[in-house]
């Protein structure tokens, strides 16, 4: 089986852990290791959300990201479903830069859920 694609070792993904996306929504924030750009933003539900989707703003020093919010749809729900997001326009952060997720709309008690940012060094 073929590879789909690779990453430079100038892009990296890094992760935070939210213990609620559904009823009760926590926001979680990442810290920017280096100067970069935004290249795509992900969401992985560790549950079943329920009742409505679920939109996560995303958001650079408390501004948003272009294409922000992004939605994980109730629609197929489970546990590893995945949402994903390419900022509309170029965003760029510089080292000890915040990127928060913040999850609202859905409901489900006691549903975690994970956040990636993939930035690729400038």
């Amino acid at each position: 089986m073929a590879y789909p694609s690779t990453h430079k070792l100038t892009v990296i993904h890094i992760s935070a852990h939210s213990p609620s996306i559904g009823a009760s929504p926590v926001a979680e924030y990442l810290r920017v290791p280096f100067r970069c750009s935004i290249e795509k933003l992900t969401a992985v539900a560790n549950g079943s959300i329920t009742t409505a989707d679920c939109s996560i703003a995303v958001a650079l020093n408390g501004a948003a990201i272009s294409g922000s919010p992004f939605t994980l749809p109730v629609a197929g729900a489970g546990v590893g479903q995945v949402a994903s997001m390419t900022p509309t326009a170029k965003s760029y952060a510089n080292e000890d830069d915040t990127i928060s997720f913040t999850p609202s709309g859905a409901s489900g008690a006691n549903i975690a859920g994970n956040f990636t940012a993939v930035l690729k060094q400038a």
